[in-house]
């Protein structure tokens, strides 16, 4: 969904503004949808709303080019009223296997002290393990403070 607010700038001769004002609430909003490689996947018109407003909506395919998209929308069939709006188009890929890491030290490690850790992994399709995979580890510390319930 894509919703617009319709305002037209009207210029005197030496570039300046003069005056902001809404647009025939008649005129009609055309549009095309382009996947990442220029390939239309979606178009239509509308109406603007009697504030010149517009809600385009569209449905993507299921076949669309990842990468960044594009919609033009030219207002009212004047060639000199176009305009455009980019999003990202990206594919969503289920990860491979799960990673799960667990503190095995029941206490508080303190500065200088023994923390022990472990950590697993298994694939999602089979549920089988990942058996002689190397894990990077990275332990960093940071100042903390703790006030017990009651203590102001």
């Amino acid at each position: 969904t894509i919703q617009g607010i319709v305002r037209e700038l009207h210029l005197i001769k030496d570039g300046q503004a003069r005056e902001l004002r809404l647009p025939r609430s008649s005129a009609v909003v055309q549009w095309s949808a382009s996947d990442s490689r220029g390939a239309e996947v979606a178009k239509g018109t509308t109406s603007l709303t009697p504030a010149c407003s517009f809600r385009i909506e569209f449905c993507l395919p299921d076949n669309i080019n990842t990468g960044d998209a594009y919609v033009r929308i030219q207002i009212g069939g004047s060639g000199d009223e176009r305009h455009g709006h980019t999003f990202q188009v990206q594919e969503f890929r289920r990860p491979e296997c799960k990673v799960s890491a667990t503190m095995r030290t029941q206490q508080p490690v303190i500065l200088g002290g023994v923390g022990v850790a472990a950590v697993s992994a298994k694939y999602y399709a089979g549920n089988v393990g990942l058996s002689g995979a190397t894990a990077d580890w990275v332990v960093s510390q940071s100042s903390g403070f703790f006030v017990p319930p009651g203590w102001t």
